[in-house]
């Protein structure tokens, strides 16, 4: 069932998120089927905003989502996307905007989450750890420019993106790591999880390419 988008701006309330989105922030797109995420292949594809919105669930669909709120954003992926295809397969988004209610329910997130935002993608690593380290050499180099004239974006840790079967955790990693996903964020410094002078979460991958201390 569609909803409308003042039902998914009550949730940025309903769930305490630090964002509160008027009706401009949201651009009508339909959302994603659950489970279903595009794929690029072509060097110099540009994203297609009818695959950022993962407001879909079991329960609802939102057809509406935050996609332009952050100038840094589109960019940032269109940088990735120009060098697709030199990852070997096919590469795949499998999530981007996710309304606040989905992000806490289905994803066991929180509601300051950037995908609340809307400036997060996931991109597909099928839980291969080879697959991961290639595809980050391919986001840092697609990007190195892009920092360099300031869009700041940072990069969750492989082990925060990992599968983990049964006996294992975060603590006591499955060896080699099975991350499902590599995360891209362009939370911008100075935001509520960001000192002014820090681009990225204690832990994340810098533009440099170094974990921080």
């Amino acid at each position: 069932m569609s909803r409308r988008y003042t039902e998914p701006i009550a949730e940025y309330s309903y769930y305490n998120s630090d964002l509160k989105p008027l009706c401009s922030a949201f651009t009508p797109v339909p959302a994603v089927p659950a489970g279903t995420p595009a794929k690029y292949e072509a060097t110099g594809t540009t994203v297609n905003i009818s695959d950022l919105n993962w407001a879909a669930s079991t329960y609802f669909d939102y057809n509406w989502a935050i996609i332009w709120l952050n100038p840094n954003f589109i960019p940032g992926i269109n940088s990735i996307l120009q060098n697709a295809g030199q990852f070997g397969s096919q590469l795949g988004i499998t999530s981007a905007y996710r309304n606040p209610g989905k992000e806490v329910l289905e994803y066991g997130g929180k509601a300051w989450s950037r995908h609340v935002w809307g400036d997060a993608v996931d991109l597909a690593t099928f839980r291969d750890d080879s697959k991961w380290k290639a595809l980050l050499s391919i986001v840092q180099t697609s990007l190195a420019s892009y920092a360099t004239n300031g869009g700041p974006y940072c990069i969750e840790p492989e082990v925060w993106s990992t599968f983990y079967p049964k006996n294992t955790s975060r603590a006591n990693p499955p060896d080699p790591l099975l991350p499902t996903h590599l995360h891209v964020d362009w939370e911008p410094p100075g935001s509520q999880n960001n000192p002014p002078t820090q681009a990225c979460l204690s832990k994340w991958i810098l533009p440099t390419g170094q974990p921080q201390p």
